[in-house]
């Protein structure tokens, strides 16, 4: 509800103990009247601020809280008043101190998680190379050592290449000539 920035790609999350349903205040929660509906409506509040942290703004679309958060929820307003009543009297909901415009949900904050587009992708190249990608590092293993003697004295650095070279083996540059040339006529 609070304007994001939309050039960095984040996944987010909200990490949902299998305890939730057991805290005493969510339990009380679906023994209040409408009770389920509420805890419904909670989690919904909860997802649609994952971006901003547990926070929401009143952007005065709506002459209530209730009323605004009803409509962006597709909620009966009553439902909503209902649920705020009790958020504020269990210390689940306040106003941020420094802007009296934005509410904060006390404890979405400790359950949001997030990451972004490249920390998912070095995470799954780094699970993909520990479950045996042997063939990419079958090559670097040798390579590895000839660039400790390369550094060491410029002499091996020939001896390196030849190692390389036969790594590649089935890849020559006349076998490539030979076959651009074949190609081209």
């Amino acid at each position: 509800m609070i304007k994001k920035n939309s050039a960095l790609k984040r996944f987010y999350w909200l990490n949902v103990g299998m305890d939730f349903f057991q805290d005493p205040t969510i339990k009380k929660l679906r023994k209040t009247p409408h009770g389920d509906t509420s805890t419904c409506i909670y989690l919904k509040l909860m997802l649609s601020t994952l971006e901003t942290n547990g926070t929401f703004l009143y952007e005065h679309i709506e002459d209530s809280l209730e009323k605004e958060v009803a409509l962006r929820l597709d909620e009966k307003v009553e439902d909503v008043k209902a649920l705020f009543e009790y958020l504020i009297a269990h210390n689940l909901l306040s106003k941020n101190p420094e802007n009296e415009h934005v509410y904060v949900l006390n404890e979405a904050k400790n359950m949001i998680g997030s990451e972004s587009e490249s920390t998912q992708r070095v995470r799954k190249f780094r699970a993909k190379a520990l479950h045996g990608n042997d063939d990419v590092t079958e090559c670097n293993g040798i390579v590895t050592p000839c660039n400790l003697s390369v550094t060491a004295c410029n002499d091996d650095v020939t001896p390196c290449n030849e190692t390389v070279t036969k790594c590649n083996a089935d890849v020559t540059l006349p076998d490539f000539i030979d076959v651009l040339l074949k190609d081209g006529k």
